[in-house]
């Protein structure tokens, strides 16, 4: 749902800015607030041992249009009114994010809304603060708007590179869009959309002297509630199920992980 490398003639460049519309349009002076829910699980196989993982959060959030640029591009910022995230796993439960409410951070999103600059304020934060705007500064779907009208489909691929230290890690996505009709959610008149998403990775991580070869595919599904005239995402549901698998090369250990995400998102007000 993110196009992470676009390569464009200069032209090419001029003539699309003119014609494309931003996906999520905002206004200056308004603040828009947005809710989101998350629930996960996760099931680790390790050493003949079943081990439980689950979270839990809920954000509400402030987004800010700071200033329109030339290229079509916005300048943004994300303001969390409060966080609470409740992590647990057989050896503790952890409550976060109270450092986060009242933090802010300013960002740029191109037209179809990716992030393509996050102000570097943001590693002065500390570890709890940078995990949650991190985890949410990306909320919002991307698809171009002019691929939104009655009874269209379309199909999105990508491919996104994420290294830490000597290790990388490619994922690639395919993303389905099946407009549904149209009604009228929380006052908007919306687009309903359908997705579903498959995406598999590979690759691997490093941690001092020990690497990690990392595999696995994810499939999901969910909705999109957008309304064209005024661009803007309502409301969004996706639930993401995952097979992974870790293994450590220089002991031949294997770690399969099962996963099963819920994300809801919603529009509270601007």
């Amino acid at each position: 749902m993110r196009t992470t490398t676009m390569i464009l003639l200069v032209f090419a460049i001029a003539a699309t800015t003119s014609a494309q519309q931003p996906t999520h349009q905002f206004e200056e002076g308004k603040d828009y607030t947005y809710l989101i829910e998350q629930t996960g699980m996760q099931i680790q196989e390790m050493q003949g041992q079943t081990i439980n993982v689950s979270s839990e959060s809920t954000i509400t959030l402030k987004l800010t249009l700071l200033e329109k640029l030339e290229n079509g591009h916005q300048r943004m910022r994300l303001t969390i009114d409060n966080a609470l995230v409740i992590s647990e796993n057989p050896e503790q439960t952890r409550t976060l994010g109270a450092n986060a409410a009242g933090k802010s951070i300013d960002y740029e999103i191109n037209l179809v809304g990716e992030v393509v600059d996050v102000d570097s304020s943001l590693r002065t934060m500390d570890e709890e603060t940078q995990q949650i705007l991190g985890g949410v500064i990306s909320i919002l779907p991307t698809f171009k708007a002019e691929s939104v009208s009655e009874n269209a489909e379309w199909t999105e691929s990508e491919l996104d590179t994420t290294r830490r230290g000597e290790g990388r890690i490619l994922t690639e996505t395919e993303t389905q869009y099946t407009v549904k009709g149209r009604k009228e959610i929380n006052g908007f008149d919306c687009f309903e959309i359908h997705i579903t998403v498959e995406s598999e990775s590979d690759g691997k991580l490093v941690n001092g002297q020990q690497e990690m070869m990392i595999t696995g595919t994810q499939e999901g599904k969910g909705s999109i509630a957008y309304d064209p005239e005024k661009r803007l995402v309502v409301k969004m549901e996706l639930e993401i199920n995952g097979d992974q698998t870790i293994m450590f090369p220089a002991n031949n250990m294997r770690i399969p992980i099962t996963s099963n995400q819920v994300v809801k998102v919603e529009l509270l007000g601007n």
